[in-house]
Formats: C-alpha cells, sequence, structure tokens
C-alpha cells in the first residue's frame, strides 16, 4: 500500500476536524472555498474525540506522511474494514502525538465510575466522563475501505483501535458486538470547570 493508493474527499477532511487540534490554514480555507462555513467548522472541532497535536498533523495528507514514516500493522476489522495501527517513538514524541478520549471501563479507577454519564454523541447515547486532563497517546489508528483498485479513507485518531458506533444497516452480529464494545467503554470530555 502507498499513500497515492489512498483517496479521500471534501467530506473527509471536514469529518476529520473533530480529529485534529487545529486544521492548517489551507485545510480551512479548501473547506471554506467547498461550501462549509465556519460554524459548521467550529461545531466539528467541538465534538468529543480523540485528537492529533499540531505539532504531529493538520490534515489528513500530513498525518498519512507521518503513518507511512513511523510505520504501522495491518488488520481486518470485524466489518471488513482495513485497520492501520502503530505508534511513534515515544522519544520522538515525549509529549505524545495527541490525546486519547476513549477508554475501557476497566480503566477508570473505581471512585470514578460513578461520574459516568449518559450523553448524546455523533447522534447516539453513549458513556461519557469528565476529566480535568485528557490522556495522551503515542499510538495511531487509521481505518480504512478496500476497493477494487485503492482504499478509500473513513476515519482516522490517535489511540488503540475501536469498535464503530452502532447503526441499524449493520448485521445483526456486527451491531451487538458494536454495542457490547460501546457498553463497556467511555468517551472521555474536558472538563467544563478547567
Amino acid at each position: 500500500m502507498e499513500i497515492d493508493e489512498i483517496n479521500y474527499g471534501i467530506e473527509s477532511e471536514f469529518h476529520m476536524l473533530r480529529h485534529f487540534e487545529s486544521p492548517s490554514v489551507e485545510l480551512t480555507q479548501k473547506l471554506i472555498d467547498s461550501g462549509y462555513s465556519r460554524i459548521q467548522m467550529e461545531a466539528e472541532l467541538n465534538e468529543p474525540g480523540s485528537r492529533f497535536w499540531r505539532s504531529f498533523a493538520t490534515d489528513i495528507l500530513s498525518l498519512l506522511h507521518q503513518i507511512f514514516f513511523n510505520g504501522f500493522s495491518t488488520q481486518i476489522g470485524s466489518n471488513g474494514n482495513i485497520i492501520l495501527n502503530g505508534m511513534v517513538k515515544s522519544a520522538d514524541y515525549s509529549g505524545g502525538i495527541g490525546t486519547k478520549s476513549v477508554i475501557s471501563i476497566e480503566d477508570i479507577e473505581d471512585q470514578n465510575r460513578s461520574r459516568i454519564f449518559f450523553k448524546k454523541n455523533r447522534g447516539i447515547d453513549l458513556l461519557h466522563l469528565e476529566v480535568e486532563i485528557l490522556p495522551t497517546t503515542i499510538e495511531f489508528t487509521i481505518i480504512l475501505r478496500k476497493t477494487s483498485n485503492n482504499y478509500i479513507f473513513i476515519t482516522a485518531f490517535p489511540g488503540e483501535p475501536s469498535m464503530p458506533l452502532p447503526t441499524y444497516d449493520m448485521s445483526n452480529d456486527l451491531r451487538k458486538q458494536c454495542q457490547d464494545y460501546w457498553a463497556t467503554h467511555v468517551f472521555l470530555v474536558k472538563s467544563t470547570s478547567c
């Protein structure tokens, strides 16, 4: 697989605003030229989610260059998508490459589990927990869909692979796997009182 075999459009670039600390000036202008408003972009930037630091990547192309430079392993997800997963050298990124906002309930200290609450996120009621500081990570995940002669970029985020959000257009088995995963994982959101 080569970078130029991975295709993405303006919709993917808009979606990825929720996974970048801040977009490049070029990406912002490209989105405006494509009809997206600053209000739409701000809403996407404010969605809860794992975010790559600006020092690591500011758009899909810079992200792809980073992951190809740092290396990754490839696996097939439950829904048939291709998952690229890897880590950077911690010595190169002592502060990590971004924040991680999805963690297992098992990784939350017992005294904090009572603070978990449901909130709509991406149109679905999901578990959330407010934290003062989001954890950082040196791990990255890229999700692609294979076509006959290339790959379609789906999403990317700092952190380990996760399951898609459950939707009714999935097979019953896949939807159940996704529901089970999201019943045991929490979205971390930065506390507004900080």
